[in-house]
């Protein structure tokens, strides 16, 4: 409990520094939606919408905490709105499924929870590339796949910190910082994503600078 005041005092410091850091009131308002507080998480998570509408981890955070303050309706429309981006987001579709069928919609509330377990078997692969990451930590391929399973998951932050140590390994990898640009724009992080895609761009460029030329003879 005192690790988690410290963590909201010092995010409290950084939105009254950086009124326009979108993160830190997102990050704000997930500690405070996690303590239950979701009364004081939901302006939070709000303002961070405001400033970066595309930050879909703080949508998604929004939609759970308007669904425990009783909002199904607004709930409902934050996690459509996470799917039309990502339709494998386990969380929204979970959630989605849960309201839909609270509500009386029973035929798609049935098919979004049955798209929620197709999704959840991903965990198996999940967990088959992490043990193989335990033998072989510095297997490029592997944990390049990793990451871009954890986006198709859903799970930016997760993604990002799994792409960045792929990075210490090989910086100068086009796939990597392609699939930075999208775990970027998932939280709303648009002047990094549009930077990894254009070095992405400048990578693949020089790829095909120095491929050997093809003999059609």
């Amino acid at each position: 409990t005192g690790d988690l005041a410290t963590a909201a005092a010092a995010l409290r410091l950084v939105t009254q520094e950086a009124p326009h850091h979108a993160q830190a009131f997102y990050k704000l308002g997930k500690l405070l939606a996690d303590r239950g507080e979701h009364g004081a998480a939901a302006p939070l998570l709000q303002h961070a919408l405001t400033l970066q509408p595309t930050h879909l981890e703080a949508r998604f955070v929004r939609g759970l905490v308007e669904s425990r303050m009783g909002q199904p309706h607004a709930a409902l429309a934050s996690f459509r709105a996470v799917l039309a981006a990502v339709p494998g987001h386990a969380g929204a579709l979970y959630n989605a499924g849960r309201l839909l069928l609270s509500q009386g919609q029973r035929e798609e509330g049935q098919q979004v929870l049955r798209e929620f377990q197709r999704v959840s078997q991903q965990d198996e692969q999940l967990q088959h590339y992490q043990q193989y990451l335990y033998l072989h930590p510095t297997h490029l391929e592997t944990r390049l796949a990793l990451g871009r399973l954890l986006l198709d998951m859903g799970d930016s932050e997760a993604a990002i910190l799994e792409l960045e140590s792929v990075r210490r390994l090989a910086p100068r990898q086009p796939t990597l910082h392609t699939l930075l640009a999208q775990a970027y724009l998932r939280q709303g992080r648009t002047d990094d994503a549009a930077r990894a895609t254009r070095f992405a761009e400048t990578l693949n460029q020089e790829a095909s600078a120095t491929a050997p030329a093809t003999d059609t003879r």
